[in-house]
């Protein structure tokens, strides 16, 4: 029993770290069970890492969380979101965009795959255009395996919120 409860105070103490350390960030996300915040998370750009499959698992699912300035007063998301469709094939190997999509209040959301550092990859990123920032919410996963996972993590994407 003592066994019991120290396992829980050392996960519950796990849990309120991650928590806890998001305080300072402008924004809020809930992250997923058992993901961890990447060494280095700043206001600008913060990450959260998915656990290893196995020990073969060379690839950790993850969830990027990117703040920039907005390059223009009154910008829109279609506009960003028309850049990063033109931008993205030249970092992503065979870009293929899946699905587009514009959300109320100024956001949007696309889902592309591709080869990319040896990976064949699969991303759903959710642009949002607040205040005057751009907020981009990335969730990438290997193509196999993006269905699963988007399937876990989907409520974890939608819960940003800016403070």
């Amino acid at each position: 029993m003592k066994l019991l409860v120290t396992l829980l105070i050392i996960n519950f103490q796990a849990l309120a770290f991650q928590t806890d350390s998001l305080n300072h960030l402008p924004y809020t996300i809930d992250i997923p069970e058992g993901w961890t915040i990447k060494e280095g998370c700043t206001e600008t750009d913060c990450s959260f890492l998915a656990l290893q499959d196995n020990n073969q698992d060379t690839f950790l699912e993850n969830i990027n969380i990117m703040v920039a300035d907005s390059p223009a007063k009154n910008y829109s998301v279609e506009k960003y979101t028309d850049f990063s469709i033109g931008y993205l094939p030249t970092v992503v190997e065979n870009f293929e965009l899946l699905e587009r999509k514009k959300l109320p209040n100024n956001a949007s959301v696309i889902i592309y795959k591709g080869l990319k550092s040896g990976y064949l990859q699969t991303w759903k990123q959710y642009y949002y255009i607040i205040k005057e920032k751009m907020y981009i919410i990335t969730f990438t996963a290997e193509t196999p395996r993006f269905d699963e996972y988007i399937e876990k993590i989907q409520k974890n994407l939608v819960s940003f919120k800016v403070r």
